[in-house]
């Protein structure tokens, strides 16, 4: 599409036509300096497509803003609502009135113990967080887990959850995972590859630039945010050697590459969400 372009808009019913894998809507932006210079810009935004059954219970965290914090936009009210199959149980914005006995807690990721950590600072009477661009470097994991019980905190003891990134494009670097495939995709029946390579390369967003001796931890989630390759007690047994299980990189290791194995895609029934966190 030529500027000026208002949006994109879908056609057909994404599920079906992607073969229910997310989807990742990429935008390549190639234009001229003032002074003769060719530059290119390349921004993606990934469409979560998730298993869902009937009488499920799903939580959902949206925004009435959005999810990318700039120059203008600060700050963002996360919001969480809950449904039952089709029905919508409860929403945050309706207040804590219409919750039906449900309590909302949220968790930021936290590097230091590599694990959920459960955020109360800037929850509202509504059980509604509002996260700020102090709170975000380049990229935040945000989860909403929804309990019946107000006196349990444990997210792995919630009845449903869900994780929602936040972008701060303030920031002045941008990594770029490289996969490979670089559709993310694997194929049910085959064998080759076995499983989805990332090799990042981060770069600054100004100059284009890449950073030399960059090392990544990565953090594999189930859809509902459990840790699949943390410790045996967060995990679901595709933890590191150290842990004695499957053979997949510790989520606390400090890598250059990473390899989600296809037998992670198989239990899931889809692949697998992958936050990864640069250091130098």
């Amino acid at each position: 599409a030529t500027a000026p372009f208002g949006g994109l808009q879908m056609m057909k019913n994404l599920v079906s036509q992607c073969g229910g894998v997310p989807v990742v809507i990429r935008n390549d932006l190639g234009f001229t300096t003032l002074d003769d210079q060719a530059m290119t810009r390349t921004e993606s935004y990934v469409i979560d497509i998730k298993r869902f059954s009937g009488d499920g219970c799903e939580a959902e965290v949206y925004t009435d803003t959005t999810f990318v914090l700039d120059g203008k936009t600060t700050s963002t009210l996360c919001r969480c609502r809950l449904w039952e199959g089709a029905e919508k149980v409860f929403d945050t914005k309706a207040g804590k009135a219409a919750a039906g006995g449900k309590t909302v807690r949220w968790y930021l990721y936290d590097d230091a113990t590599d694990d959920w950590k459960e955020r109360t600072a800037g929850v509202d009477a509504n059980g509604e967080l509002t996260i700020t661009t102090e709170d975000v470097k380049t990229y935040l994991q945000v989860m909403a887990a929804v309990f019946s019980s107000a006196d349990e905190h444990d997210y792995r003891k919630a009845d449903a959850h869900d994780i929602q990134e936040i972008f701060d494009k303030t920031d002045a670097l941008m990594i770029n995972p490289n996969p490979t495939p670089a559709n993310l995709t694997l194929r049910r029946g085959e064998t080759d590859p076995d499983g989805v390579t990332l090799a990042p390369t981060t770069y600054d967003r100004d100059t284009e630039k890449a950073l030399t001796g960059v090392k990544y931890k990565f953090v594999c989630y189930s859809p509902s945010g459990t840790i699949l390759n943390g410790t045996t007690s967060q995990g679901m047994g595709y933890d590191s050697p150290t842990h004695g299980q499957q053979g997949v990189a510790d989520n606390t290791e400090l890598l250059t590459s990473y390899k989600v194995p296809r037998t992670m895609f198989e239990a899931l029934g889809e692949g697998p969400r992958v936050d990864i966190r640069a250091f130098k």
